[in-house]
């Protein structure tokens, strides 16, 4: 009887485990919806996917309103679409550029790829800035990342990606030299995202937040293309400041395109030769947050400091020309002091500090005369740049300082691949020591 007990037991749980790998088998073949916000929401199969709704049907209807969708992951996906989304979180963008497009290649007959791939290739290029296309190691050829936007609203014209693609679509354009489409591109898309935002918003009022970084975004475009006509000679930098201004005050509940709008004015500003109304810009912002400690003005930081120093550096330089020496070298003092503390700050900002640590050797050179080791720093800080950030675009201009100097260039360190996590950005560090005023 007791053996009989304990047959049946051990039938029962190996029938209960066979049933759960079963079930986890199925889980597996399933689409996944992950939110946003975190809230779990359970294995499907998708039957629409567009900017209104993600609806899954599998015991059960599942509804998630787009607004509040983070990603989807197609059951039916190869490993190659699974590594673009690791190098592409990683931040190695042509290396998830070139994933992307095998996975489109293995999987042209899933009737989600086109879309996605496409997007996955278009916004990598976008964000490693090949705005024209680029030609891999292997000789692949990608086209600008405008063409693969547009592949995608070929694919989907409801696409989840739209309001994204809309907004970046006149930036590639523009950064691609066609600047009369770009413009076209621009007003069509102040329409359509104001259709997006009539048709959504009966959904949930959640899409107004996506409606509304839209148009910031598009605001930030329009300052972009004013600023490349300003390049062309097409436009007054004037303009640009003006339209920089007019992002800036869309973007205030954005934090990273009110950094790149406040960016856009300070360097309007410089351009416009306006160095007084730059120091005072980019003082503002520091100032604002040495008073109030607001976390949302960190982006913002690196290149408030990055303009207070390049103001400084040209006014140094003005005084110089001029003959001034006291205040041309307090100035020099001012703009170094202005770049040592991006680099002792923004570390983990690498244009930045690579721009910061030229500036500075710049600034260190012409305080030869008043301090005895000005020489040997200004050739440290360029050194550094070629060691440490040989992708950098200052690399070459500190290339031609160290041989203006008579200094060999050092070989580049090797590059270690992108770690799958970003290091969090660490909070300021206490202000240095501004550097002694140049002697009398």
């Amino acid at each position: 009887m007791i053996a009989n007990r304990i047959i049946t037991v051990v039938l029962c749980l190996a029938a209960t485990s066979a049933t759960a790998a079963n079930v986890q088998n199925q889980d597996e073949e399933l689409d996944i919806i992950v939110r946003a916000d975190k809230i779990p929401v359970p294995p499907t199969i998708i039957s629409q996917d567009n900017y209104l709704q993600v609806i899954g049907k599998k015991a059960g209807e599942v509804k998630v309103p787009s607004y509040a969708v983070k990603e989807v992951i197609y059951a039916n996906r190869d490993a190659n679409y699974s590594a673009a989304l690791e190098k592409r979180d990683e931040g190695r963008y042509r290396l998830a550029a070139l994933y992307f497009r095998k996975a489109l290649e293995n999987m042209s007959a899933q009737k989600w790829a086109a879309e996605y791939c496409n997007y996955g290739i278009g916004d990598a290029l976008y964000q490693s800035g090949d705005f024209k296309g680029y030609k891999g190691k292997s000789g692949t050829e990608y086209a600008p990342p405008s063409q693969y936007f547009q592949k995608v609203l070929a694919a989907n014209p409801k696409s989840r990606f739209l309001p994204d693609i809309l907004v970046k679509l006149p930036v590639c354009l523009a950064e691609e030299d066609k600047l009369d489409e770009a413009e076209a591109k621009l007003k069509e898309a102040e329409t359509r995202i104001k259709a997006y935002r009539d048709e959504t918003i009966k959904v949930h009022t959640g899409f107004g937040e996506i409606a509304d970084r839209a148009t910031a975004q598009l605001a930030i475009a329009d300052a972009r293309l004013a600023k490349r006509k300003a390049k062309d000679g097409k436009a007054k930098w004037d303009e640009v400041r003006d339209k920089w201004s007019a992002a800036r005050s869309k973007c205030l509940k954005f934090p990273e395109p009110l950094a790149e709008a406040v960016d856009g004015v300070l360097e309007a500003l410089l351009m416009m030769k306006d160095y007084n109304g730059a120091q005072a810009e980019a003082e503002s912002v520091i100032s604002r947050y040495k008073t109030e400690g607001d976390t949302k003005l960190l982006p913002m930081l690196p290149g408030a400091y990055t303009a207070l120093g390049k103001a400084h550096l040209a006014q140094a330089v003005e005084f110089k020309g001029r003959g001034a020496q006291i205040p041309s070298r307090t100035k020099f003092s001012e703009a170094r002091w202005a770049f040592l503390h991006v680099v002792g700050q923004f570390f983990d900002n690498d244009e930045y500090v690579a721009g910061a640590h030229y500036f500075a050797g710049i600034c260190c050179d012409d305080l030869r005369e008043v301090e005895s080791d000005a020489g040997e720093r200004a050739i440290r800080h360029w050194k550094l740049i070629v060691r440490n950030f040989p992708k950098s675009d200052y690399r070459a201009p500190a290339e031609k300082e160290l041989a203006r100097v008579g200094t060999a260039a050092p070989a580049a360190q090797p590059q270690p691949p992108a770690e799958a996590k970003a290091e969090p950005k660490a909070e300021p560090k206490p202000e240095p020591k501004p550097a002694p005023k140049a002697k009398k």
